[in-house]
Parts: structure tokens; C-alpha cells; sequence
């Protein structure tokens, strides 16, 4: 998550701002033409809450696997700190492990896990799972078996929407990536068109 101070905050439990509440209404808006059969959110309050409000009529499920990146040392640190640690997540983010964090593949692995098990333990034609930014890019770039070191070029904004097809044959599918909220949140736009 991006926030004001554009600060790396990981697994920093940093609260969700006032905009990410209006964007999460706009968001409900959105999602009351679908039928949300479960929702799953990363334990950190940010994405509890996006979730309970964009979806106040479901139960939460909480999956530690949907949790975002642990930055370790570099946590609250400016996105633009100068030194080795942060010109490499700028260049190469694949091979990086980050003081007292973890390793972006350790990540990649745990949270494409924590997808397929939710994938493969309920029969539902449709769940939504609320997470962060670069655990969604590291998800998107395994499902199209890219290397690592491109994941940040994956485009993810805040409220963004994500569809992923599961099925057991073929696995997961991409069929739509970072539905913008400028088109979602667009005052001209009807939902729907």
C-alpha cells in the first residue's frame, strides 16, 4: 500500500486512510451486481477494513498468506532512500531479501500457497480476496511465469481489481488485471457498460 508519506510500511499494521475508505465505498458500489460467495482479507487492519466495507454483508476470513511483504529494517523507510538495499529493489527486486525480512521468493512462494489452498478448499464459483500491492504483483507474475526482477512493473493501484480464473486442470488464469479505479471510480461512467 502506497501511502501519504509514501513510506515502504510492509507489514507495518498502518491504519487505512480517509481516501481508501471513499474508494472502498465506491468500491461497494462497484461489487453489489455480483454475487461474493466468500472473502478473504491479509490479517493487517488496512485490508480487514477495505474489506469489511466493501463487502459489510459477508464474514471476513482472515488469511495470514495474503499479508503483504515484510520490509524487515526498512520498514517506514522513504520509497526514496539512496543506498544498495533500495537501488536493487529498483533494478533487480527478485534476488532481494531485505535486513530482518524475507526474500522476495520466500514471499512469491508463500502467498501463491495461501492463494491455491483457498483456490482448492472452497467449492465456490466466486471469492474475493483483499490483499496488498506487492503480494498481488508476485501472485500476477508467477500466473505468467515471469521473472521476478519485472514483478514491480506489473501495474497494481490501490482498489485496483484483479480477476484470476481457477480451475483444476489448468490452474489459475489471468483474465483481467488492475481494473483501474479511474474507469471503476469515473463520475461520467455508468457500472455496467
Amino acid at each position: 500500500m502506497q501511502n501519504s508519506e509514501d513510506l515502504l510500511s510492509g507489514v507495518t499494521d498502518v491504519p487505512l486512510s480517509s481516501t481508501g475508505r471513499k474508494q472502498c465505498l465506491k468500491l461497494r458500489d462497484f461489487f453489489k451486481k455480483y454475487k461474493v460467495e466468500k472473502v478473504f482479507s491479509s490479517p493487517l487492519s488496512r485490508a480487514v477494513e477495505s474489506a469489511s466495507i466493501i463487502f459489510p454483508n459477508n464474514e471476513i476470513l482472515i488469511e495470514k498468506k495474503l499479508i503483504e511483504f515484510d520490509y524487515g529494517e526498512y520498514e517506514g523507510i522513504p520509497r526514496t532512500y539512496d543506498d544498495y538495499i533500495m537501488r536493487q529493489w529498483n533494478t533487480n527486486p527478485g534476488e532481494i531479501t531485505f535486513p530482518g525480512g524475507k526474500s522476495i521468493k520466500s514471499h512469491a512462494k508463500e502467498v501463491f500457497d495461501g492463494l491455491l489452498s483457498i483456490a482448492q478448499s472452497n467449492k465456490v464459483n466466486s471469492i474475493v480476496c483483499v490483499s496488498h500491492r506487492t503480494t498481488i504483483r508476485l501472485i500476477v507474475a508467477q500466473i505468467l511465469q515471469l521473472d521476478f526482477n519485472y514483478f514491480r512493473k506489473i501495474p497494481c493501484s490501490n482498489c485496483g481489481i484483479t480477476l484470476i480464473n481457477y480451475n483444476e486442470k489448468q490452474g489459475f488464469q489471468l483474465e483481467s488485471i488492475n481494473m483501474e479505479q479511474n474507469y471503476l471510480f469515473s463520475e461520467e461512467r455508468k457500472y455496467g457498460d
